[in-house]
């Protein structure tokens, strides 16, 4: 299974069709159908294995230890979740807990009950790998290879059309920032692709300039110009914005 927010060109990794995934009602309790719903890159079927991407290697813990926070300890157990086939493990208990178990045993082997593993489903197959493994220090400069996939995108995927419209909801989100930051953000966008920080800089070009409404405001010229019920607010407003900036990559 490879990741899908990664480029995989199809002359490289041609399509294979293996089902058709068929949408036929909207949910009848959203709460039950959709809130509840738990997905995880870790709970795969035989045959369907993960690929060495770093990327996916970490989200086949983090996935599921999220839906364990979010929805609970037991929430494989949900009918939005849960398979169609019963699963026969020890696994049993434990808070908001659906499923009886009764009596039956919690640990294995066991001669209690002879449930055995089957011997049809092969293990995943070994991967090579080398090289070292280590923690580093924050890289601030993008690499060669960082760059790669949103080039792919830019240059490989998307039509003129998909370029355009990709350049203005940048630069809608660019407008309202600082220059300096806006100037930061444009130096990435050179190091991939000139023609993506000229294509972003001509939509920018092209828009109206933001109401005042739009424009972020530093939170101490705020709290000179106001009550101190009003200062309060827009502090919380204005720390808001920044956080939100903060969160785009933009500062």
């Amino acid at each position: 299974m490879l990741i899908a927010l990664q480029v995989w060109l199809h002359g490289d990794f041609p399509l294979q069709q293996i089902g058709k995934l068929v949408l036929n009602r909207n949910p009848a309790n959203y709460f039950a159908e959709v809130e509840q719903a738990a997905f995880s890159p870790g709970r795969l079927v035989p045959g369907i294995e993960a690929s060495p991407d770093p990327i996916l290697q970490s989200r086949l813990f983090s996935y599921q230890d999220t839906q364990l926070y979010r929805v609970g300890t037991n929430f494989m157990q949900l009918p939005i979740n849960c398979p169609l086939n019963q699963v026969n493990t020890h696994t049993q208990d434990g808070a908001m807990c659906v499923l009886n178990r009764g009596a039956s045993i919690n640990y294995g082997p066991s001669e209690l009950e002879q449930n055995e593993f089957n011997a049809a489903v092969m293990p995943s197959p070994p991967t090579q790998v080398s090289g070292l493994v280590a923690r580093q220090g924050w890289q601030s400069v993008p690499l060669e290879i960082d760059l790669l996939q949103p080039l792919l995108l830019w240059r490989d995927v998307f039509s003129t059309d998909d370029r355009k419209e990709c350049a203005l909801n940048l630069a809608t989100s660019l407008a309202n920032v600082r220059e300096s930051i806006r100037e930061r953000q444009m130096a990435l966008f050179r190091a991939c692709d000139p023609e993506i920080e000229r294509a972003v800089r001509a939509a920018l070009e092209s828009m109206p300039s933001p109401p005042a409404s739009n424009i972020l405001i530093d939170p101490e010229t705020l709290a000179t110009k106001q009550s101190p019920a009003r200062e309060g607010i827009l502090h919380t407003l204005a720390g808001g914005l920044l956080r939100a900036t903060h969160t785009t990559g933009l500062v």
